[in-house]
């Protein structure tokens, strides 16, 4: 199993709680842990801090943590951080800026701290497009990595839609010299009656 958790949140007036609580697998063993747990203020009309633990900001935030743009650039299931994020949503503009680091309870990977930004424009009430930054270094290796990318989240018709990303990352080390590639994710839907739709996916 990838996940077994209890979810919920509590509000009061602009301040919301939320946590997880489940059994992860660490070391071969069951262990009780939060997979997310954060506090999220709402400051006023536009900007929102929260902080905690949870995914930071990046790309299409789709559930399909499998996809190249996700568990390719090591956003996939666990991949939750200590973090800090402050968004903005005004008139067709949006945007966040957060500040991250790979819990060491829950990771089986590298310890990472990171900055990540992305900035989004809406126009023509169902299209968005945006732009995505992401700054990285690894506690081990003397590693650090960079990924830009653009998305697109396009509503052509109540009946026709396309999700799109891609994302360019460099690392580097003194171990082992520098990497780059290029990861890209499309999806074409089609809901040909209310609730079923058809899929055509791209990724790489």
């Amino acid at each position: 199993p990838m996940q077994r958790d209890f979810e919920g949140a509590f509000k009061v007036n602009r301040l919301t709680l939320v946590s997880t609580i489940g059994v992860i697998e660490r070391e071969e063993r069951n262990h009780w842990d939060s997979r997310r747990i954060y506090a999220l203020f709402q400051a006023n009309d536009y900007v929102t801090v929260r902080a905690g633990r949870f995914v930071p900001i990046y790309g299409i935030m789709i559930p399909d943590h499998n996809v190249a743009t996700r568990k390719g650039l090591g956003f996939d299931q666990g991949s939750e951080r200590n973090a800090a994020e402050v968004t903005f949503i005004k008139d067709a503009w949006s945007g966040s800026l957060t500040y991250s680091q790979s819990p060491k309870s829950l990771t089986d990977t590298l310890e990472e701290k990171g900055v990540s930004a992305q900035l989004n424009y809406v126009f023509a009430e169902t299209y968005k497009v945006g732009l995505n930054y992401w700054n990285g270094k690894f506690n081990e290796g003397d590693r650090q990595r960079q990924i830009y990318g653009v998305h697109g989240v396009l509503g052509f018709t109540p009946e026709w839609y396309l999700l799109s990303e891609v994302d360019y990352q460099k690392s580097k080390s003194t171990l082992g010299g520098s990497q780059e590639g290029i990861f890209y994710y499309t999806k074409l839907g089609w809901e040909f009656t209310r609730g079923l739709h058809a899929i055509l996916q791209v990724e790489g």
